[in-house]
């Protein structure tokens, strides 16, 4: 049954990715700084309950107010579908742009493939989805914008949602540095730069265009893992599965990257305009 609240569930759900996001880095870096933990221990640790106080909190949420009836969860096959989608909005411009530049000279790379950095790998691949893309895209781009389109109008509902997204780092960032000694954002001090704020607006505004788009929060789950893990993939460390050894022309690929992803974004604008389109023709015949 629905509570006669508005703002509640979209409230309680905000505080508990506070709460989660906090306390699993919090716990996280106390575990290894008393020694309990290795640094791969300690980002499981930090996944594994990250992933599920977000995942039983919005699920607690859901079954005492009733709301909202669509998360965007969906069934596992349609999912998983979605999810490589997602994957391949990142991965595909990436993988044509190293392909090209290696063709041209550009870039030398090294396939790194040994046991101990695949191992690393799979603990990243799990401390990325568990810490970040699922547990954000349930309880952002699935509960909290869910709940509010269904009172308000889908523009509205976005426009919300995202401030709240990136709301989120603001009040956690002082807290977790003034309180627990420790910096919640990827930089030094209590509050998160400028270009980290652009960038948390952009992202969240584009994970919200595919939430749309699919009616699914796993476009976006995949988007997300693939944003996130395309640097630890391919860089210039040793600790990459693709090493780039050698490169030139640096300039060009960032073009050619910029190229990629800008055509990649026009055609997840259009799609679904041609959709429409082909529908209003065949409603009319």
């Amino acid at each position: 049954m629905i509570r006669n609240t508005r703002f509640a569930p979209i409230a309680m759900a905000w505080v508990v990715c506070l709460v989660a996001l906090g306390f699993s880095g919090w716990l996280g870096v106390f575990g290894e700084s008393q020694g309990w933990l290795s640094a791969q221990g300690r980002y499981l640790v930090q996944a594994l309950v990250m992933a599920s106080l977000v995942i039983g909190g919005t699920a607690a949420l859901r079954r005492h107010f009733g709301t909202p009836q669509n998360m965007g969860v969906g069934h596992l096959t349609r999912g998983l579908k979605h999810f490589a989608l997602g994957v391949g909005i990142m991965a595909l411009p990436f993988a044509i742009t190293l392909t090209l530049s290696s063709a041209l000279g550009w870039v030398t790379l090294q396939a790194n493939f040994s046991g101990p950095l695949l191992q690393g790998h799979a603990v990243a691949i799990l401390a990325v989805l568990l810490f970040e893309a699922i547990p954000e895209e349930l309880a952002f781009r699935g509960y909290i914008f869910g709940a509010l389109h269904e009172r308000h109008p889908i523009l509205r509902s976005a426009t919300i949602q995202v401030l709240l997204f990136l709301i989120l780092p603001l009040v956690l960032a002082p807290i977790s540095y003034y309180g627990f000694g420790f910096s919640s954002w990827p930089g030094e001090g209590p509050w998160p730069g400028g270009g980290y704020i652009i960038n948390m607006l952009l992202f969240g505004g584009f994970a919200t265009y595919l939430r749309i788009l699919s009616g699914s929060i796993w476009l976006g789950v995949g988007f997300h893992f693939m944003f996130v893990y395309i640097n630890l993939l391919f860089g210039l460390g040793e600790t990459s599965l693709l090493q780039a050894t050698h490169y030139t022309h640096e300039p060009y690929m960032q073009a050619v990257l910029l190229c990629g992803l800008v055509l990649m974004l026009i055609a997840l604008l259009v799609v679904p305009w041609i959709r429409r389109k082909r529908v209003d023709i065949s409603t009319a015949q």
